[in-house]
């Protein structure tokens, strides 16, 4: 059970440091035009940094690691645990990517975590 919860927090973290590493090549690359003919060029550039090429990577070992975890526990107790990863994207993003993090967004924070609380209670 224990080894199965630890698969479960670094699936957590494979598919944060995704989105991580798709944020910060789609900031490189710049804002995407919604003009057509722009369009093309945007994505052949984030397509060609390393970062999209990682992220990649973290999503295809999160993919793999959440079979893993689907094989262990019930579905209705392990989803629930994925919203850890708008909690840990919000504090990573503040860290690594110089965002603000504001009343609401802690309050929420506060509120998934009393939510994940009661849900691993109850299974």
């Amino acid at each position: 059970m224990l080894y199965a919860l630890l698969l479960l927090i670094v699936d957590v973290l494979f598919a944060v440091t995704g989105q991580l590493l798709l944020k910060k090549s789609v900031s490189l690359q710049g804002e995407a035009s919604f003009s057509l003919p722009n369009l093309p060029a945007f994505f052949l550039g984030v397509l060609a940094r390393w970062q999209v090429w990682a992220a990649l990577v973290c999503y295809g070992v999160a993919f793999l690691l959440w079979l893993i975890v689907l094989s262990r526990f019930k579905l209705s107790f392990a989803y629930p645990f994925t919203a850890l990863m708008y909690i840990l994207v919000l504090f990573a993003s503040w860290y690594f990517l110089d965002e603000r993090i504001t009343v609401p967004q802690i309050i929420g924070v506060g509120l998934i975590l009393a939510g994940l609380l009661f849900v691993s209670r109850a299974a």
